[in-house]
């Protein structure tokens, strides 16, 4: 016997209530609202998946929906002694109709808007937005994933094709227009807003969530409020204190790796001096596997946490975030402790140094002026992202001065910031 899953179609529906009660309710007025809805579809989506999972069901081995269309194993032997290892375009040529014209026509149709929507992810700096469009590119490739095993709900989805997905893909693209003009108006700053409550709701959801087992569960190793804050809004569950001064132990990654109720779970060192305690961890864990993923710094560490995708293997997710570290520089901006000579450089105590997961590169008397310079010597023609997070001794608004700053010395760039509480460093920089 074999078995086959069977998708429940109850949280599809879901998402279009949703957006039928906040249309009634006149969330869909403005822009903020609507976007607000995006994340609350998406949330919901998740939440009625807890309750009304897959069914798995046993089968005679036949898909009885098609008892014309035999298996392709069954169907053709591959000929021996020859290379049937079809060339990337040949396999995207070969892939098999339905055959059935409509279905096919959807199933391209979805292909493509998610494909839009990754694209336009891509150009969205603000870590708590992506992570919720991550998830709305998940939910979208399930919904079309459900159509085409159940060729016969196609007219379920027709307003959701037709209607919310393009509204969708239209008010991302309005976002990452406004974003790239400069421009804050109350509607956009509204719908941040609301987007950052649903958020510490699900966050108070996956709480009460903790118990229930779990394939995979993430795990992340910083230093400061918001760091931590950014981590648990990428869907990390646990964060644990350490960076340059205070590293954990072995014992300590472990232990806090025994509470993630998974299975497998990934760890961010987010420092190179970390890698190795958090290797050592994977001995002092029962009944879970480590999977460490070497962050040499907090920038890396968001970057693999954005790649994490519960309905992939675990060997697809490791290799996805272990990809993405190549694509993330990182510098950090901190303070001498004492008078020194280092890679060229003669510095007092007090002097305002810019580093990277090397050597020093910059110094001066300030610290604007040191971020400046380190990102000259840091910033590649291919980086088109620079994000800043601000630690505990700076201000907002110096930040957002700083910011300004680099976005005119780099117009080819989005230049974005964020809190970050970190001790030690002025500042943590991003580039990608």
């Amino acid at each position: 016997m074999d078995t086959k899953k069977k998708q429940s179609v109850i949280p599809i529906y879901a998402v279009g209530l949703v957006w039928l009660s906040r249309a009634i309710s006149g969330h869909l007025s403005s822009f903020g609202g609507i976007i607000s809805t995006i994340v609350l579809s998406a949330v919901a989506f998740g939440v009625l998946k807890i309750f009304f999972p897959d069914k798995v069901e046993q089968t005679d081995g036949a898909d009885k929906s098609a008892p014309n269309v035999a298996k392709p194993e069954e169907k053709k032997q591959p000929e021996p002694k020859q290379d049937s290892t079809p060339k990337p375009e040949e396999k995207k040529q070969s892939e098999p109709s339905t055959g059935n014209p409509e279905l096919d026509a959807i199933l391209k149709q979805g292909a493509e808007a998610v494909s839009k929507i990754q694209a336009l992810n891509d150009e969205i700096p603000d870590f708590k937005l992506s992570a919720q469009i991550k998830q709305i590119e998940i939910l979208t490739e399930k919904i079309f994933a459900y159509v085409k095993e159940h060729p016969q709900d196609m007219g379920q989805i027709r307003q959701f094709l037709n209607y919310y997905l393009p509204t969708t893909i239209k008010l991302l693209e309005q976002y990452v227009v406004l974003q790239n003009q400069g421009m804050r108006v109350g509607n956009i700053d509204e719908g941040m807003t609301k987007i950052e409550n649903m958020l510490e709701q699900n966050r108070q959801l996956r709480a009460k969530r903790e118990a229930e087992k779990k394939d995979m569960g993430m795990l992340a190793i910083c230093a400061g409020e918001g760091l931590a804050g950014i981590f648990k809004d990428l869907c990390v569950d646990k964060v644990i204190e350490g960076g340059q001064t205070m590293n954990p132990t072995a014992g300590d990654i472990a232990s806090a790796a025994q509470k993630i109720n998974a299975r497998d779970i990934f760890i961010f060192p987010n420092n190179k001096n970390i890698i190795l305690a958090a290797e050592q961890a994977k001995d002092l864990v029962e009944n879970r596997t480590i999977h460490v993923i070497p962050t040499k710094n907090v920038p890396q560490g968001f970057a693999a946490a954005l790649q994490f995708n519960p309905e992939v293997s675990v060997e697809e997710n490791k290799v996805n975030m272990i990809h993405e570290l190549d694509n993330v520089k990182a510098g950090q901006v901190t303070y001498a402790v004492r008078d020194t000579s280092l890679n060229g450089f003669s510095i007092s105590k007090g002097d305002v140094i810019g580093l990277d997961d090397k050597k020093i590169l910059a110094k001066s008397q300030n610290i604007p002026d040191t971020v400046l310079k380190l990102l000259n010597k840091m910033k590649e023609d291919s980086h088109e992202m620079i994000t800043l997070y601000y630690g505990e001794g700076v201000s907002e608004e110096d930040a957002a001065a700083l910011a300004a700053q680099v976005g005119e010395k780099y117009p080819d760039c989005d230049v974005d910031f964020h809190f970050g509480g970190q001790p030690v460093y002025y500042y943590i920089i991003s580039l990608e």
